[in-house]
């Protein structure tokens, strides 16, 4: 480097040699990765047993319950099927927050629950929450139980008639779980 001694150059290389093997046993010791910027990025690991319980994502009255065993009647399809979710009654506007420790897994709209976020809470556990607006976490990102995922939207059209809702859906390895039944 001009204008600088043999020394100082030296010193200068031990300096960053040594910046970025600090970088290197932060990147071991957390298990996270290191972004170009060098900044290291933290990967949580998740556990969820269905043990742990569930926070509810509003504090509001259960629409539709959970029902895989009988066909539960929809009024806006005027038609009876399944539900692989549970549907609470809530007002436009409403905050809704994240039901246990989770990443955000994706960031998603569909035509029958609108914008929707999934969590990953860890053990093949995931939660889908949907008829959403003014989300607030992104991808990859991590929520603690009561953190504030969205609010809720106007009901898409296949929910008119019962009228605004959240959609909270819990599964194991893809399967439908009852996450009402785990609701403290």
């Amino acid at each position: 480097i001009p204008g600088l001694t043999d020394q100082e150059t030296l010193l200068e290389a031990a300096q960053k040699e040594q910046q970025n093997s600090d970088a290197d046993r932060q990147k071991e010791e957390t298990g996270g990765k290191q972004t170009a910027g060098g900044d290291v990025v933290v990967e949580k690991t998740l556990h969820f047993a269905e043990s742990d319980g569930l926070q509810q994502p509003v504090q509001s009255d259960i629409l539709m319950h959970y029902s895989m065993d009988k066909s539960t009647y929809f009024a806006t399809l005027d038609q009876y099927k399944y539900n692989p979710a549970t549907i609470f009654s809530a007002e436009e506007g409403t905050a809704v927050t994240a039901c246990a420790q989770g990443k955000v897994t994706s960031i998603f709209e569909n035509e029958e629950i609108g914008k929707a976020v999934t969590l990953d809470l860890g053990d093949g556990y995931e939660a889908t929450y949907g008829q959403l607006t003014e989300i607030t976490v992104k991808e990859n990102s991590y929520v603690n139980p009561g953190d504030t995922i969205g609010s809720v939207a106007a009901p898409t059209k296949y929910y008119s008639a019962e009228g605004s809702n959240v959609y909270f859906a819990l599964t194991h390895n893809g399967e439908p779980v009852n996450g009402e039944a785990l609701f403290r």
